[in-house]
């Protein structure tokens, strides 16, 4: 193919004679480049939460509405439902809910997917750790994911009856010692 006219490279120097070039090395220039983009965007990775709401999540931490995807430096979190889990009675006479997450690696450090980093915080401001038996199906699994590597599942918490407007906190330890932390506001 022969080298794409300078013009479309770069403004060309004006010397005041007109030349005439040839369309066809131009069209052949833009069919390379359109080839070129359509293989970068068929290049990109799909996952489950392509398409979804995003919001970034650095700094100050802020809160984010259920239904968005928060994605930090090393992973991207979708929490995307509230229930409650079980007719059996939490602690103390209490309810069992759930919170159906979906967390995706995406940086270079392994993230680990586990219900020991989530805590429910109730409208008493009362922490409440994850139930790791029973609770809401199938359970968040436990696993390290690498950068492409997703996760799905529902993470469980006993909570007294009477309690409601829910935030969901989710803080793994990454490899470097850090956390990172992402929380959400889960009642409307």
């Amino acid at each position: 193919m022969p080298p794409c006219p300078q013009p479309f490279l770069a403004p060309a120097r004006r010397t005041g004679r007109r030349r005439h070039a040839s369309a066809a090395p131009r069209n052949s220039c833009l069919a390379l480049y359109w080839a070129l983009l359509a293989a970068a965007l068929a290049c990109r990775s799909h996952s489950e939460l392509d398409g979804v709401p995003t919001q970034l999540v650095w700094g100050a931490e802020p809160v984010v509405s259920r239904g968005v995807v928060a994605r930090t430096e090393h992973y991207e979190l979708l929490v995307s439902a509230l229930a409650e889990c079980s007719t059996e009675r939490g602690a103390e006479g209490g309810r069992r809910v759930g919170v159906l997450l979906t967390l995706q690696a995406r940086g270079l450090l392994q993230v680990p997917a586990n219900p020991y980093y989530a805590l429910l915080v109730d409208d008493d401001r009362e922490v409440h750790e994850a139930t790791l038996g029973g609770g809401c199906t199938p359970a968040l699994p436990v696993r390290l994911l690498d950068a492409g590597q997703s996760a799905r599942g529902w993470v469980s918490f006993d909570v007294p009856r009477q309690r409601g407007n829910f935030s969901f906190s989710y803080a793994p330890l990454l490899a470097s010692g850090e956390r990172e932390e992402t929380r959400f506001r889960l009642s409307p």
